[in-house]
């Protein structure tokens, strides 16, 4: 039934877009159209720290509206993703805390690097820590997406993009909502906002507040899956119970304007739907007897010991394929002792603007407190564990097996930053458009992780163990000072040119406390790193509302420190990319068509990669570090089109090809020195040179219905409908195993008075089920695999007052 009911749904959908290109078709061929037809509506960004239409910036951005969060479901930055062609994100299984956003292809190769290749913000805050980048919708007006790097205006990190979370602002009119969402799989939500005058024409105030419960979509088979652990996962696997805070005021007199902003978000993530697989590494040391593996015929120690299986070719399944003899039960086994985030975060910022004659002065404040901790069980086999005897040496290994849950945690983090910025910038519609700026900010960051082990079956937490846990404990400081700035000039009313650049200095230091497996030899350290980051563009105003523009851009991410046992692996350097782009903005119909394009090609070098640790002292079994190695290429195109087919239907469809290549002679060098590849599947040698970059779908396409129709005095009929494709992934430079594709659809449908809404709505639609990410650990022989959330569905009502 409930099939039948969603296919009934997106058929409806899908038949309001079919009958609004049938009208528009009915239009005439000549083109015209009716007067009492709207426009394509303008969405207001701030991308190049001014206020300008999205059509006139010569960027390639992705915005969404308060109204598109709200008509398309959008609850986080994963469907921020699937919405935006160019941009891949996934959460990883990796104790629930690393998310990797990923623009053009631009993916950081080695997941355990502090820095992102993309930047996120708050309110132009640096949001320092991965486990940040997912913020959640509470109190947004607009997030948007800017593509290509943006180091110039935006620094710290924006190597190939940045993400711009931008809360809402409170005006003179009153308004208020209160909004509850139930759904499937235990769904809750409500939220909570207001905002208004405090004093009329001087002082405004908003506060919201949001909370949301879930049991996830993946049913988790292990005995003790229903056993209330805290923190934990109960029942069903990868839900969550968050809660977020948002307080703000804004003081406007003359020619001042002073607002000052709390944020608060507590997190209770359950670890993602996931499995692992084991190869020959693992069967030599004897912790299982099994190996998932299906292809490369190899030996885990070079030309020593007995050879087997080391990589996974082709898809990914869905769930584990059994093996004859194997005990693991069907379907997911996840320890409930396992939880994928506990996070605390509060954020602060101030603003404050005069306005003189001709320019005005900007300041910004922020201080960021993160507080995060998760912990799994990363067994093959949760229920059994893993023959732990085969990690101790030969001399003292029991002839027996010594069965124990593994326990990973990595990174627990303690982070807290603060950021100060000076932006003058120019007024009016003159010729001459300029901007300049100082920026300070600091960051201690203190990271941990946790290897241990646990009786298996029991039911005790975890939790104070990863939460206490000292090994690896390292404490980043880092201090950066920038000066920056913008000129673009207007040769004429349709050519300008403008420059934007950058200058920053880096200093950071690394405090190393204890080592992985006890008391840490090596010496803290303490590196300045310094560069320059330009980007020019060309711009052409061919008519009133078409751009052509043309830029070259150049990203930069500064270097780190590893916790090596060799001193030759002891830190890193920067990387760098230049980012050439040409695209348009085009407006046609009288408004109601906008068609927009790039093409793009990226040259990245010095790539801060995952290699595996070498010298004395080292095992194979030491975790990766990060090095500097070669170089890639990434190259591809964009087009975004939106149409407004009726006054009650608007299409928009979008679609990104990004093809990015490691450049010839680049060397795997995590694979060579674990001796992986036999020449089968993959080369001997280990040059990945012309393999594609790991988690990036080459393709992308997005298509978004929009409806709106009256149906009697103050009742309103309004649905949405969207599809997001996206091709395979690899799951390593190898190139041999990857996710396969995806196709998810999302669907409201409601009805609304002037002071009232209800919807109905699904996720998921079609319950595609998928591997939604997964990453490879060479020098442990294995994979882990997360699964996508499936299909849910539920109701929202909403009451507001004003326009909220």
């Amino acid at each position: 039934m409930k099939h039948l009911v969603t296919a009934a749904f997106a058929l409806f959908m899908l038949g309001l877009g079919a009958a609004g290109a049938v009208m528009a078709q009915s239009a005439g061929s000549d083109g015209a159209v009716d007067d009492d037809i709207s426009v394509v509506m303008e969405v207001i960004v701030t991308a190049r720290r001014r206020v300008e239409t999205l059509q006139e910036v010569p960027l390639s951005i992705a915005a969404f509206t308060e109204q598109d969060i709200e008509l398309q479901n959008i609850q986080g930055v994963a469907d921020v993703a699937l919405q935006t062609p160019g941009l891949n994100y996934e959460g990883y299984v990796s104790a629930g805390q690393v998310g990797a956003p990923v623009l053009r292809g631009l993916t950081p190769t080695d997941l355990s690097n502090r820095e992102q290749n993309v930047a996120t913000f708050l309110d132009g805050i640096y949001l320092p820590n991965q486990g940040m980048i997912d913020l959640g919708v509470l109190d947004l007006s607009r997030i948007e997406v800017v593509k290509g790097p943006q180091n110039a205006l935006y620094g710290r990190n924006a190597f190939a993009g940045a993400i711009n979370y931008v809360t809402r602002k409170p005006g003179d009119k009153l308004r208020a909502s209160v909004k509850g969402a139930f759904g499937s799989d235990e769904r809750r939500d409500i939220t909570l906002n207001a905002s208004g005058a405090i004093v009329p024409g001087t002082l405004y105030g908003k506060a919201a507040y949001g909370v949301s419960e879930f049991d996830g979509t993946w049913f988790n088979n292990h005995p003790n899956a229903d056993v209330s652990i805290s923190p934990g996962t109960k029942g069903n696997a990868g839900g969550w119970d968050n809660e977020a805070l948002s307080l703000g005021l804004v003081l406007d007199v003359d020619r001042w304007e002073a607002a000052a902003s709390y944020y608060r978000t507590e997190i209770d993530r359950e670890v993602l739907p996931h499995y692992n697989l084991l190869g020959v590494r693992a069967q030599a040391f004897g912790i299982t007897p099994f190996n998932d593996l299906n292809c490369n015929v190899s030996a885990p120690f070079g030309p020593f010991g007995p050879s087997g299986h080391s990589l996974f070719c082709g898809k990914l399944p869905t769930l584990p394929t059994p093996i004859p003899g194997d005990p693991l039960l069907e379907g997911l086994q996840m320890d409930p002792r396992s939880f994928g985030l506990q996070a605390e975060n509060e954020m602060i910022t101030a603003k404050v603007r005069y306005e003189f004659e001709g320019f005005a002065v900007n300041y910004l404040f922020g201080r960021v407190d993160f507080s995060a901790y998760g912990g799994s069980i990363v067994d093959r086999n949760q229920v059994l564990g893993s023959n732990i005897a085969g990690f101790l040496p030969p001399a003292v290994r029991p002839p027996f097996p010594l069965l124990r849950n593994q326990v990973d945690a990595r990174p627990v983090s303690d982070t807290e930053s603060m950021s100060h910025e000076l932006r003058i910038e120019s007024l009016g519609d003159g010729r001459l458009e300029w901007l300049g700026g100082l920026f300070h900010y600091a960051v201690e960051d203190d990271r941990r992780v946790l290897n241990s082990f646990a009786m298996p079956l029991s039911t005790d937490s975890i939790g104070e163990e990863v939460r206490n846990a000292t090994a690896g404990n390292s404490v980043f400081e880092d201090e950066a000072f920038a000066v920056f700035g913008s000129v673009e000039y207007w040769f004429s009313d349709q050519w300008s040119t403008r420059i934007e650049a950058r200058y920053t200095k880096e200093d950071k230091e690394i405090t190393r406390l204890t080592g992985v497996f006890g008391p840490v030899l090596v010496p803290n350290q303490d590196e300045d790193f310094s560069f320059f980051t330009p980007r020019v563009s060309v711009n052409w105003r061919f008519a009133e509302d078409k751009l052509l523009y043309a830029s070259a851009a150049n990203g930069v991410k500064a270097g780190g420190f590893n916790t090596a046992v060799n001193p030759a692996q002891y830190a890193y350097d920067e990387e760098e990319n230049w980012t050439y782009e040409v695209g348009a903005k085009t407006t046609w119909l009288d408004g109601r068509l906008q068609l927009n394009g790039a093409f793009f090609l990226v040259d990245w070098k010095d790539l801060q990669i995952t290699e595996a640790q070498y010298g004395p002292g080292v095992t194979t079994m030491s975790p990766t570090v990060i090095g500097n190695a070669g170089g890639a290429e990434s190259k591809g195109f964009e087009i975004f089109m939106a149409y407004l087919a009726t006054e009650n239907l608007q299409a928009s469809l979008g679609y990104a090809y990004a093809d990015p290549k490691f450049d010839d002679g680049v060397i795997n060098l995590a694979a060579a020195r674990n001796v992986l590849c036999d020449g089968t599947v993959c080369s001997p040698d280990h040059d990945i040179g012309g393999n594609n970059l790991e988690r990036q779908s080459k393709n992308q396409v997005t298509l978004n219905l929009d409806y709106g129709q009256p149906l009697a005095t103050s009742l309103d009929l309004f649905g949405n409908f969207n599809l997001s494709h996206q091709s395979k992934q690899y799951l390593s430079s190898l190139n041999v195993g990857h996710t396969g594709s995806r196709t998810v659809a999302n669907a409201q449908l409601g009805v609304g008075g002037d002071n009232w809404e209800l919807s109905l709505w699904c996720r998921n639609c079609f319950d595609d089920k998928y591997v939604s990410s997964s990453f490879f650990i060479s020098f442990a022989n294995a994979y882990a695999a997360a699964l996508g959330e499936r299909r849910t569905y539920g109701v929202s009502l909403r009451l507001k007052i004003g326009d909220a």
